[in-house]
């Protein structure tokens, strides 16, 4: 018979497991925003009960990637232009003015473990594995954000980045990915020569254009801005 600890460390490694699941689902884009989830097909197919669904989507909710409503289901709500573009607007505020503050305490150690980062991201976009190139790009930022006084910016950019790193893939995801990871290596570079302005510019001006993230409209290519690496 099994005691109360080992059923509830089922239960929670059923509920990641689920959650993993509807995390791919929505990257990959099975699961497209405006539908409602059909849960029993979902208890079905993953061979769960309905209770590490409903953790794993309270989880979802949380994070704003679902919504509950009481008798009526789960919904996916879209994500709108709008949103993407607000949102890169306050992240590339935020991470260049960090950027600014903390450049001066960037160490040699730090700038090296900002190129390990690199190299893995491009590791990861060359096997076009994006799931694990967003989750590098993450650690990237984290890397010299990490350095801030400032107790408030994670709570702010986490969820941003996390909504826009679950924007169903397209055609053009890898050229985006492609045009971020040219970013970095940018700003590894101008950091490498203490050039502090151009590090915060191409943050700020470049890195978080919406271009970057919007899925593109039938008949319109974005303009991603590919600019060589160089040290500025």
């Amino acid at each position: 018979m099994k005691s109360y600890c080992e059923e509830a460390r089922n239960a929670d490694s059923l509920s990641a497991r689920v959650y993993r699941h509807l995390e791919a689902a929505l990257r990959e884009g099975s699961v497209r925003p405006g539908i409602w989830l059909d849960q029993d097909a979902l208890c079905a197919e993953l061979g769960v009960s309905r209770t590490p669904l409903r953790d794993a989507l309270i989880r979802l909710e949380a994070e704003g990637l679902v919504v509950i409503r009481p008798r009526k289901g789960v919904y996916v709500p879209p994500v709108s232009d709008a949103y993407v573009k607000s949102a890169c607007a306050l992240a590339g505020s935020l991470e260049s003015g960090c950027l600014d503050t903390v450049f001066e305490r960037i160490t040699p150690r730090l700038l090296r473990h900002m190129e390990d980062a690199l190299r893995r991201q491009s590791f990861f976009l060359e096997k076009r594995r994006l799931a694990d190139f967003d989750a590098e790009d993450v650690r990237f930022h984290d890397l010299f954000l990490s350095l801030s006084d400032n107790t408030l910016i994670g709570g702010i950019l986490t969820p941003l980045r996390r909504r826009l790193s679950l924007l169903p893939q397209h055609p053009l995801s890898v050229e985006q990915a492609e045009a971020r990871l040219g970013d970095h290596g940018r700003i590894v570079d101008s950091i490498r020569v203490g050039n502090r302005v151009a590090a915060v510019s191409i943050l700020r001006h470049e890195h978080w254009l919406p271009a970057r993230f919007l899925c593109p409209k039938p008949g319109k290519v974005p303009r991603l801005v590919h600019a060589r690496r160089n040290a500025a």
